[in-house]
């Protein structure tokens, strides 16, 4: 009678009730030796766990469901097993672990005549997509319309909200406007296993059509359910926390302080479940609400969190949404990318082989207009004590010199003589490359500069090694490769000193 009246009244209210009448189940059977119907209770806590946001308590039911159906030859709770696994795999990033599960549902399912094995495995593989930002494809759009199908045969069932947020992921969103306008009424009057996630994907239709009228009666719908999370049925599919749709309507209704609270809940229970997904999409909503609501401190907290959105993305491959969650058009980065390291320039990106020149370029990047000698570059730290010193020039050197300033400058009398302007130019440009490394390397009265043995091989070793690392650079990223090609200083000091044309902060 308890597991009857559950399945009449599942609606996402009642999660507090099933909690408690799923343990009256479970100690029931377990009373009347019924393992059939302590299974059911374990399953009914399961999926009550997970609507209130009780991962790792769900976790711990979910083991002790999946022993029981094992040690009963239970194929068919086996499965169900194995999908929640992919469900929780897909929330906390395992994508590669989540589609390995994914199909072995689909074979375990057919094999044991499991029905809706096919609609199971197809809702478990769009979450992925929807989760990664994946382009869409033929299939996507052929799935669409058999999802239309599925919803004139089961109305009541909500299966037109998901239809609605299908066709945003598409890009048809004109069309979603109109699944909008049409599905709405039904679901604000509705209820059920699965009208919670309905409402929520209406939330992000609403949003993405710019829909501000039933922006603002969605968020009252949902407003009562901040602290849930939005679980489908059976705890088949997760669409986040309830606050992160609160927070996305907020601040399409302008109410940005309210958006931020909102979205900084949802942030920090995901946070806390390693929900990492989530955590992307919620994160990079923060950093607009921020921009929009322009407090003092936002413009820097925003970019923050944009980083944070980008850098998760990328770690988990969710490659859909790199463009979306990039760093600002005047923010570059230089960035661990295990085992290489990554720079990001605009729409520019390298890849580079760890190593001596990357440290020495994301040193330099790291204290912008600063001076740090090439030996304390090669040596990694300061406070190095320089060997005995040796002229940068020697006799033989200098008297070279000499008796080239002084071919350039009858070079320059002939090419005066004759008006020839070019080669003039050419000589003139020729004695003053001379004259400064000639003053390069004398000091007071002409005499002589001294540099150690130590000091000079550091600063050919840090020059070529430096300008090595940024050919490779420019190979793949022009732009950048000009920038840093400008920029960087390189002698027994080194700086990088900002030409135009670069980013106006780098992150290193």
């Amino acid at each position: 009678m308890l597991d009857a009246r559950l399945h009449a009244l599942w609606d996402p209210e009642g999660a507090p009730d099933r909690l408690a009448a799923a343990g009256e189940i479970v100690d029931l059977a377990r009373a009347s030796a019924d393992l059939g119907l302590e299974r059911r209770g374990l399953f009914w806590r399961f999926v009550a766990l997970m609507e209130l946001g009780r991962i790792g308590e769900a976790e711990t039911a979910l083991a002790a469901f999946e022993r029981e159906a094992r040690l009963a030859g239970d194929a068919a709770g086996t499965v169900m097993v194995g999908s929640r696994h992919a469900m929780l795999a897909t929330v906390r990033g395992g994508f590669d672990e989540a589609q390995r599960l994914i199909d072995e549902v689909a074979e375990q399912g057919g094999r044991v005549g499991l029905a809706d094995t096919d609609r199971l495995v197809i809702t478990l593989r769009w979450a992925i997509t929807l989760l990664r930002g994946d382009p869409p494809t033929a299939e996507d759009h052929a799935e669409l319309e058999r999802l239309r199908a599925f919803a004139r045969r089961h109305p009541g069932h909500l299966y037109e909200a998901t239809a609605a947020r299908f066709l945003v992921s598409l890009g048809r969103t004109a069309e979603a406007g109109l699944e909008l306008e049409r599905a709405l009424p039904r679901v604000l009057a509705g209820s059920g296993p699965r009208w919670l996630g309905a409402a929520a994907d209406l939330a992000v239709v609403a949003v993405a059509t710019g829909n501000t009228a039933a922006a603002a009666r969605l968020y009252e719908a949902l407003a009562g359910y901040r602290e849930r999370l939005v679980v489908w049925a059976g705890a088949n599919t997760v669409s986040g926390p309830v606050a992160h749709h609160l927070g996305t309507l907020a601040t399409h209704l302008g109410r940005f302080d309210e958006a931020v609270e909102l979205l900084g809940e949802a942030a920090a229970w995901e946070e806390e479940n390693g929900a990492l997904p989530f955590l992307a999409h919620t994160v990079a909503a923060l950093a607009d609400t921020l921009t929009r609501r322009g407090h003092d401190g936002d413009a820097e907290l925003a970019c923050s969190h944009r980083r944070r959105a980008r850098d998760i993305t990328a770690l988990l491959g969710m490659r859909g949404l790199s463009g979306a969650y990039a760093p600002l058009p005047d923010e570059w980065t230089l960035r661990r990318d295990w085992p290489d390291w990554l720079l990001e320039a605009g729409d520019e990106r390298a890849r580079l082989r760890d190593g001596r020149g990357v440290a020495y370029l994301r040193t330099l990047l790291a204290a912008p207009g600063q001076e740090i000698t090439a030996l304390d570059l090669a040596a990694g730290g300061a406070g190095l004590t320089a060997a005995a010193a040796e002229p940068v020039l020697d006799a033989a050197a200098r008297d070279t010199y000499r008796k080239r300033l002084a071919a350039l400058g009858d070079a320059l009398d002939a090419a005066d003589t004759t008006g020839d302007r070019l080669a003039a130019e050419r000589a003139a440009a020729e004695r003053d490359a001379v004259l400064d490394e000639l003053r390069r390397a004398t000091g007071l009265g002409g005499r002589g500069r001294t540099v150690s043995g130590a000091d000079e091989r550091a600063r050919v070793n840090v020059t070529r090694t430096l300008r090595g690392v940024i050919d490779t650079i420019t190979r793949a990223a022009p732009a950048a490769g000009a920038h840093l090609s400008a920029s960087i200083r390189t002698g027994r000091a080194c700086r990088y000193q900002p030409a135009p044309g670069g980013p106006g902060r780098w992150h290193v």
